[in-house]
């Protein structure tokens, strides 16, 4: 099973172009879900819809959460898809499973005061650590991008002057993503002053640590916890809660949800939907505008 497990992981590296936390999560998910029929002395060939049921159910009484629990169920039907499209199995048994119905979550996100209080954080160190983690902080609330997307930007996927990047989503999808003038004046001061001093190795990544190396994504989350607290902001966080404000916020002031869409690269409008649920303020506009009753 784990060579088959193997071919699989290799076909949507390179032929579905996952992103590798999606790739990774997958990896988990399928080598749990093998564990799981070795015990029953069961391989691919003779599982049945009732040992998925009966592994979702296992993973449920650990706690998972709802949306573990779908991408187990999705990793689970992709390799079943797949076996039987290359011939290792004759059917796939699991159309006969539905996918799990979820709850939509909102995503917390930070108020504009709250914004303000955080991007002021690093510049209290006055030190070269603060003037990186400044523009760090503002080119994440200026263009609402993952953290991994951040992680990754380089030099040459930032215009200055136009006050653009083009970075690289899932998928592996570019789009282009403008900034104003407050993220680019910390950019400018980041990159006169400090990146010239941190670039040891000749590396073309924006941001850099002090050794030289890129800023990793488990490197930024900690970074923006630290500036959380000492905002003195209580709120629970996740590394995309600059992302969630960013949306949140564009559309309180009415902009189009196409456009949100298209700048925080989701691939589905309803995705970039669950916004619209926190900024109520946009949907009472549009009620008014739009109900026959809605002004009166």
């Amino acid at each position: 099973m784990q060579n088959l497990i193997t071919e699989f992981l290799n076909y949507i590296s390179l032929e579905r172009g996952l992103s590798k936390n999606t790739f990774l999560a997958y990896k988990m998910d399928l080598e749990k879900y093998s564990s799981f029929l070795k015990k029953k002395g069961k391989t691919f060939s003779d599982v049945e819809p009732d040992d998925i049921t009966n592994f979702l159910w296992q993973e449920k009484e650990k706690k998972k959460a709802a949306t573990s629990l779908a991408r187990n169920l999705a990793a689970i039907k992709s390799l079943h898809r797949f076996l039987v499209s290359y011939g290792f199995l004759k059917e796939d048994i699991t159309n006969l499973i539905g996918s799990p119905k979820l709850g939509r979550k909102l995503p917390r996100v930070l108020d504009i005061a709250e914004v303000d209080a955080l991007l002021v954080q690093p510049t209290k160190q006055r030190s070269w650590q603060g003037a990186r983690d400044r523009a760090i902080l503002e080119l994440m609330y200026a263009t609402g991008v993952r953290v991994s997307e951040l992680s990754d930007l380089t030099m040459a996927r930032i215009d200055l002057k136009e006050k653009i990047i083009r970075c690289v989503g899932k998928g592996n999808k570019e789009r282009i993503v403008p900034f104003g003038r407050k993220a680019a004046e910390a950019i400018r001061r980041y990159l006169k002053i400090v990146r010239p001093k941190l670039n040891k190795k000749n590396n073309d990544y924006l941001f850099l640590t002090v050794h030289g190396n890129k800023m990793s994504r488990q490197r930024i989350w900690q970074m923006l916890k630290k500036y959380i607290r000492t905002a003195g902001i209580e709120k629970k966080i996740s590394p995309h809660t600059l992302r969630h404000s960013f949306a949140t916020h564009l559309l309180q002031r009415h902009a189009s949800l196409r456009v949100v869409q298209d700048m925080l690269g989701h691939s589905n409008v309803v995705t970039t939907e669950i916004y619209s649920h926190l900024s109520p303020h946009r949907l009472k506009g549009v009620h008014q505008d739009y109900h026959p009753l809605g002004k009166e």
